[in-house]
């Protein structure tokens, strides 16, 4: 940005979805969009980001059961990949 010539402005849509839509508004002259590839990776990365987190709820929730319960288990055998 210190390459450009002021006065400039900057915006950020503040969504998920970086479908331009202040571009497609006419609400910006111009827009930087992050390439697709970029996005793409990014979406996976979130969805990846969410599978994690339920199993690793899963198992928390299972161990807590079963130690709940009183049945012997294996920890390492219930975290495992």
């Amino acid at each position: 940005m210190k390459t450009l010539p002021p006065p400039w402005t900057v915006t950020m849509e503040a969504s998920i979805f970086t479908g331009a839509d202040c571009l497609r508004c006419d609400f910006l002259p111009e827009s930087h969009m992050v390439a697709t590839e970029i996005r793409d990776r990014r979406r996976t990365l979130r969805y990846r980001h969410l599978l994690m987190r339920q199993m690793v709820q899963m198992k928390n929730r299972v161990s807590g059961l079963l130690l709940e319960t009183g049945v012997s288990h294996k920890k390492q055998r219930l975290h495992t990949w």
